[in-house]
This record gives structure tokens, sequence and C-alpha cells, in this order.
């Protein structure tokens, strides 16, 4: 994956605008933006005049909050991100305080590729699509996604639940293999696959010696 391999472990995650502070067209853009790519499952259908259509404004509009086309690709990459970033905390906070870390660790990694089967053209944006980013902001956001599998997998290891080693190097090897698993699904060109909870235990205790009751 593009993402993981980009990010420092440790690092604190990064300070986001609230949604609805700056300009109200820009948003309005990403989300007709996003709407264009999830209806033809592919970013190439987010044209600068595309999305100025459904939005409803003039194409020169959208050049008034986006330089070119790469820089709205990676406003929404980094929409995107903040979005996987919002499941993965909504998931694991609504779970029960008694939940297990290892029980957790699944939980979370579920909702990831969940995500990705839910909304194959946003997650291909995110990873499968050749997109010239021009700044380092895709690269935060994503930082906060991966930093959640880190956390779960130290609260694992917290708890001698799993073995030792850096949690930052387990956590690349598991998104490695999320990925895999979401991106064969998407593809459709996949043998027929095992249950995927059953494919998440065998990768998580795998990489970190974790067990499931």
């Amino acid at each position: 994956m593009k993402g993981p391999t980009c990010i420092e472990p440790g690092r604190p995650r990064r300070r986001r605008n609230a949604r609805g502070e700056g300009a109200r067209l820009r948003d309005e853009l990403i989300e007709a933006a996003l709407d264009v790519i999830a209806q033809d499952g592919s970013a190439d259908a987010a044209t600068i005049r595309a999305v100025a259509r459904r939005a409803g404004v003039s194409a020169p509009s959208v050049y008034l909050h986006f330089a070119d086309r790469d820089a709205l690709l990676g406003a929404l990459v980094v929409r995107l991100f903040d979005d996987l970033t919002d499941t993965l905390d909504r998931v694991l906070g609504a779970l029960d305080p008694a939940t297990s870390p290892a029980d957790a660790l699944r939980a979370g990694c579920r909702a990831y590729v969940d995500f990705g089967l839910d909304n194959p053209g946003h997650y291909r944006l995110l990873f499968d699509e050749p997109v010239t980013l021009t700044d380092g902001e895709p690269v935060l956001a994503s930082q906060d996604a991966l930093g959640t599998l880190v956390d779960g997998i130290a609260s694992c290891q917290a708890a001698g639940a799993a073995r030792d080693g850096d949690p930052f190097t387990m956590a690349v090897t598991i998104w490695s293999a999320l990925h895999g698993i979401v991106m064969i699904a998407i593809s459709g060109r996949g043998s027929p696959e095992p249950d995927i909870d059953t494919m998440l235990e065998l990768v998580l205790s795998g990489v970190t010696g974790v067990s499931f009751g």
C-alpha cells in the first residue's frame, strides 16, 4: 500500500479544521466529487467539468478553490482518510468496555475492510488510482488511520495478549493484508473467499500472536 510506507510511528494526530469552516462551496465541491466517484466507481470520472456539473456551478468556480484537478483529488484523499479514521473511532468507541484488546483489534480491522467494501470507488482513489499529490496533507491524514491500528496492537501487547515487537511494523504488515482482502474482493476477479472474520483472525494471529476464543 502507498500510504503506510510514508508514515512515521508515534506521530500525534494532526489537528483538523472543523467541518463547515472555510468556504461552503469548497465542501460542496468535495461532496460532489465523491458522489461522482461513488457513482462511476473510478476517480477518472471526477473531472473538473463533471464535478462542477454535479455541484451545479460553472467550471471556473471550481478553480476558485482548487488550482487544478490534482489539488481537488488531494482534498478528496484527505477527506476520505478522515472519514476512515472517524469510522474506526466510531466502531471502537461503541464497543463494550469489557471487550478484550484482541477483540477490539479485530473489530477495528473489520471496520477497515467494511469501509473499503462499502465504498469501492473511494477506496480505489485512496490506494489504487494514479493521483499526483501536491502536498503532504494526504499522508498526514493517513497517519491517523494507521495510528489507530498501532494503538490497538500496543494495547494487546500491554495486556500480554500479543507478542513483543514493533507495533508500527506489525501495523503496516496487517494493513497490507487488509488492503489485499479489500482489493481482491472489490476487483471481482478473485476465487471464492473464506469468511472475512476467519481471514482477519489468521492475519492478526500470525502477525501479533493474539488468540481468539
